[in-house]
Order: C-alpha cells, then structure tokens, then sequence
C-alpha cells in the first residue's frame, strides 16, 4: 500500500498532473482554433453542395454543415493528439515508479505493537462505577456491605481490564500473523518488490493481457503493460545498488 502511495506522490514529485492539465489545453485552443477556420472557409460548403450567400446570413444558413463537416475533417488530429497523451502517460506512469523504487524502503514491522493507551477510557470507567457504587452504598446504608461491595467492584474492573487487555493482544497478534502470510512485511534490502507486488496484484484483479501486441500498446494504453512495468522496475533497482 505505502508503496503505492508512494508511485502516486511521484506524479505530483514530477509536475505530471500540471503537465496534463497544460498538454489537454493546448490540444482543446488547437481544435478550437483549426475548428472556427473550418467553418468559416467557402470551399468547405460548396465542396457538398451547398450555396451560401455572402455576408454572415450566410455563415449561418449553412453553419450546420460547414460544422459536421469540419469535426469530420478533425478527426484524424484527435487520434494524433490522442496518441501523444498516451506516450506522456506511459513516460509518466515509468517515472512515477522510479520514484516509487527511490523513495519507498519498507522496514519489518516491530516484533511487539504497543497497545493503545486507555487513560480516558479508564477514567470514565471508574467514574461511573464510582458513582453506581456510591447510589448502592446510600442505599444500603450498612458497613459490611459497603466494604463488599467495593470488594465486588474492584474485582469486577480488575476482571473487565483483564479481559479487554487479552482480547486486544490476540486481536494483534492475528493482525501480524494476517500481515506476514501475505507477505506484506518485506525486508528493507528488497527494493522495489512491495510495488512489484502491489502492481502484480492489481494487474491480475483486473484481468490484464500480459501480453498485449506493441501495437495496440501504442494505440490504445495510457499505463505501460505489467511485464514492462516489471522490468523497468528492476533495472531501476539495479542502478540504485
């Protein structure tokens, strides 16, 4: 997970939602522009036979062809534009998990977990039993049975903390032995397996071609394939030995 975590943080280590964010603007200003040139050329009418008048009556009389015709013209620049954001977000998606393999070194858990301090919960607790007690004792008004009473109390406390405490350390230690059989704790000298295994796990969630022809890799793929990923991953490791 923190590797993960860390992948995402090298998008933002390395401008990438900016460069986007820029590279989406300037294909929407290009379109725009090539888009009203289309539209107000003569030629593009008369090329489908349709007469329009001077002047800009006739802009608007046929605005509705001159416009289909004109995204049908501009089609081809989306796919070209299209294609270029693809390679921005595979060269992106390669830096982020060097980032990822630089920054992130995972360390073994510790062999114990403290447990969490119940200060507050404590005080409350004995507040309240403080208060039952004291109602009880005004009731029965009687020595012995005040003593007893606290006698009963502190030993019913004693027994509820026991009791908490025991299941609070097994709760833990399934945590931990959850945790090591799935192999979620690596060891600080294997960088770059905790993304790896991050990266295999969503890959075969999602059913992904391992695969896939460099071709429609270069169409259609924003992320880089999986086995790709993998390589880049060690070599990226390697250089850091």
């Amino acid at each position: 997970m923190a590797a993960v975590v860390a992948h995402e943080l090298g998008h933002h280590a390395y401008r990438h939602i900016y460069l986007n964010m820029v590279n989406a603007l300037l294909q929407l200003l290009l379109f725009l522009y090539l888009l009203s040139t289309v539209i107000f050329l003569p030629a593009v009418a008369e090329a489908v036979g349709v007469k329009r008048a001077e002047g800009e009556e006739g802009i608007k009389s046929a605005l509705h062809v001159t416009f289909y015709i004109a995204l049908e013209l501009l089609g081809p620049l989306s796919v070209l534009t299209s294609l270029f954001s693809h390679a921005c977000s595979r060269l992106f998606e390669y830096q982020a998990d060097e980032f990822s393999v630089r920054s992130y070194s995972p360390s073994p858990l510790p062999e114990r977990v403290p447990l969490l301090k119940r200060d507050k919960a404590d005080e409350s607790f004995r507040a309240s039993e403080k208060e039952k007690r004291e109602k009880r004792e005004g009731k029965k008004g009687e020595g012995v049975e005040k003593a007893t009473g606290e006698k009963q109390d502190e030993q019913e406390e004693g027994e509820k903390k026991q009791t908490s405490k025991e299941k609070m350390e097994e709760s833990v230690s399934k945590l931990m032995k959850e945790v090591e059989t799935r192999g979620e704790v690596e060891d600080s000298d294997k960088k770059g397996q905790a993304l790896k295994r991050a990266l295999s796990l969503l890959s075969a969630s999602h059913l992904d071609n391992l695969t896939p022809h460099p071709l429609y890799v270069f169409f259609h793929y924003t992320h880089p394939p999986i086995l790709n990923r993998l390589e880049a991953i060690d070599k990226n490791v390697k250089k850091l030995m």
